[in-house]
């Protein structure tokens, strides 16, 4: 995501167009070209940042909350939660165990 031209929408629907594949991200990029700045963990709703200007050599993630990154990426909580969404719905489609679970326990209760 850090490349030039870099746009991670297009390369999902590639992926689906060329592959016919519906591709389900269980990250989600923060920025893209040289403002990529980390991505978005959608399982553990987290923020996984990286500064490029003192990690050039080597990637050092900091983990933190969604929360505290919307305070510098506005939108970021409701980008992660409809992400999340998209996922476990699609996770929901293949795995009936896990739609009854999904169905009963709703999204915010475990899951």
């Amino acid at each position: 995501m850090d490349r030039m031209g870099a746009d991670f929408s297009a390369s999902l629907k590639s992926l689906e167009n060329r592959l016919g594949i519906v591709p389900v991200p269980i990250q989600e990029p923060i920025g893209s070209e040289e403002e990529f700045v980390g991505t978005i963990d959608l399982i553990s709703m987290e923020a996984l940042l990286y500064n490029p200007q003192t990690d050039v050599d080597s990637v050092r993630m900091r983990r933190i909350s969604l929360e505290r990154a919307s305070t510098s990426f506005p939108g970021i909580v409701e980008k992660a939660t409809q992400s999340r969404r998209k996922m476990l719905n699609a996770l929901a489609e293949i795995d009936e165990i896990f739609m009854d679970f999904y169905i009963e326990k709703g999204e915010h209760e475990g899951i």
